[in-house]
């Protein structure tokens, strides 16, 4: 049986991506990557271990109840300041307090940056305990934590991280991928020679795009095997919504490297301008830290990132971030009529007037 010149197509762009190895590197394994790197750098929250806090006591109330009632700390007594000290020089501590019933004294390493991050937060918390402890007052109220989740599953930091990540994934498909086969075959001027072959441009255009959808399916795959397989990831996938989301954000992230190539013209220019463009997104569009934690004026240019809409649909889809499904079916549908009107308008460019030249 004749296979369709459609099916062709789609099989030759296929193949013709599997053997640039950049390509492949960007689209497949460069993601992973992070998934590898992120991953074990942010562990999961039950395995948060307390802060050793060494102390030596001459007299006075007990301290080392009032420590661990803090609930920041692990106490670890020391029969004499020295010791305490010898501790903290070997490494052994970070950090260390002496208390003579009436002044405490605080010990740790000059330079330790981390450590004089944590140096107010023992003095606040010590200092307030055992004015309560020396005054006998009772608490006046009860302040309990009852934990939300913002999704369908309690998702730690690398949760989030991780669905961060496969927007990425959808990110160097559709914008590196685009940039790097349009840049080189209008360099090399097979896009003329395509003109002329028994084949609409629209044609060329379509099986391009489904390659593309195949290696993002690819992609979404080996990122989910791998923090589901790998890292127990906790999702609570929704494949219709992550499938949609997968095919409206290629499609979006394909109009912005066809943008690319429409504003400049010289195709090493736009590729530069396009991995410029990805690290910016990579940490202004709310994938290893949240939003929130941005200054005012970023947050305003991170509004304009496609890649911040991406993660959204992708961690509603993963049931980490849940949002209204009205919110869901207008992003997707944005980023889907944004990448078939700037695939209209790349076919007619690249394959209809570059050829009357």
């Amino acid at each position: 049986m004749n296979k369709s010149p459609f099916v062709s197509l789609v099989q030759a762009c296929f193949r013709e991506s599997l053997r640039n190895k950049a390509e492949i590197f960007f689209n497949l394994f460069f993601p992973l990557l992070f998934v590898f790197i992120f991953g074990s750098l942010h562990p999961e929250s039950e395995n948060y271990h307390k802060t050793w806090l060494g102390f030596y006591q001459s007299r006075g109330p007990d301290i080392e109840t009032v420590i661990s009632q803090s609930g920041a700390w692990e106490p670890r007594r020391y029969d004499d300041p020295e010791a305490l000290k010898d501790a903290i020089r070997r490494g052994e501590l970070n950090l260390g307090v002496s208390f003579d019933g009436q002044i405490a004294r605080f010990f740790f390493k000059e330079g330790d940056l981390i450590t004089l991050s944590k140096l107010k937060l023992v003095q606040l918390s010590l200092t307030a305990s055992l004015e309560k402890h020396a005054s006998r007052l009772q608490p006046m109220f009860t302040i309990s934590r009852q934990e939300e989740s913002a999704g369908k599953v309690m998702a730690s930091g690398r949760d989030y991280i991780l669905a961060g990540i496969i927007a990425i994934g959808i990110l160097s498909v559709g914008l590196m991928s685009v940039v790097t086969m349009f840049g080189r075959y209008s360099k090399s001027g097979a896009l003329n020679q395509l003109k002329i072959a028994p084949l609409r441009p629209m044609s060329f255009v379509m099986g391009f795009t489904f390659s593309r959808m195949i290696l993002s399916f690819i992609s979404l795959l080996l990122i989910l095997g791998v923090s589901v397989l790998g890292l127990a990831a906790s999702f609570d996938i929704n494949w219709p919504l992550l499938f949609i989301t997968m095919v409206s954000s290629t499609l979006g992230m394909m109009a912005l490297g066809l943008l690319l190539l429409l504003v400049f013209r010289n195709p090493e220019t736009a590729n530069t301008t396009a991995g410029i463009l990805m690290f910016i997104m990579h940490f202004l569009a709310g994938i290893f830290f949240p939003i929130a934690m941005l200054p005012g004026y970023m947050k305003a240019f991170s509004a304009l990132l496609p890649l911040k809409y991406v993660s959204i649909l992708v961690r509603h889809s993963l049931g980490i971030e849940l949002i209204p499904i009205s919110q869901f079916l207008l992003l997707s549908s944005c980023l889907a009529l944004g990448g078939v009107s700037m695939l209209w308008l790349a076919g007619r460019k690249f394959l209809v007037s570059e050829s009357r030249h």
